[in-house]
């Protein structure tokens, strides 16, 4: 099985493995730090990663890893925010694939709003578009180099026979 799941698509893959996802005490919006495990360090997707990562976040539920499924990552109030599953099932909580745009849709979407003025003593709009001026660039790179070490563990060789053009 080849997966790649984030954040929403990390709760399905670990529930449809035998994990499960229940809600956190402390919802995760923002800049935030993921720490890699003993196997998180040695796994061939996240060699990127430094042992302590900055990560863009936007949930507010965590995963209970299934029967076989090895922890890559966890923060304090996620312990489980990477995990594999045998050697291509991956699934990352946190938003690898974030830009610039997309944090600021996110920020402005009006199905957004009551999440974040509930959260408005923890979680501040300003803030994060500040955040994400230093931060979004490294998240760019750090996401273009884990993607690509996910697919080249397929070991996809180059077409051996060219077809003719019209």
């Amino acid at each position: 099985m080849s997966v790649l799941g984030i954040c929403l698509g990390a709760q399905l893959l670990a529930k449809s493995l035998g994990g499960s996802v229940s809600r956190n005490a402390v919802r995760e919006i923002g800049w935030h730090d993921v720490n890699l495990t003993e196997a998180g360090v040695d796994d061939p997707v996240l060699t990127s990663f430094t042992p302590r990562q900055q990560v863009f976040q936007w949930h507010e539920d965590g995963i209970l890893l299934p029967p076989g499924a090895v922890n890559l990552a966890g923060s304090d109030a996620s312990p489980v925010q990477a995990f594999r599953y045998g050697k291509h099932a991956y699934g990352f909580q946190f938003h690898l694939e974030a830009s610039g745009p997309l944090i600021e849709r996110w920020l402005t979407v009006p199905d957004h709003q009551s999440t974040l003025d509930e959260e408005r003593d923890k979680i501040d709009a300003e803030t994060i578009r500040r955040q994400t001026t230093d931060s979004i660039s490294p998240l760019m790179e750090l996401s273009r180099q884990t993607f690509t070490r996910w697919i080249d563990q397929f070991e996809i060789r180059p077409r051996q026979q060219r077809l003719p053009s019209k």
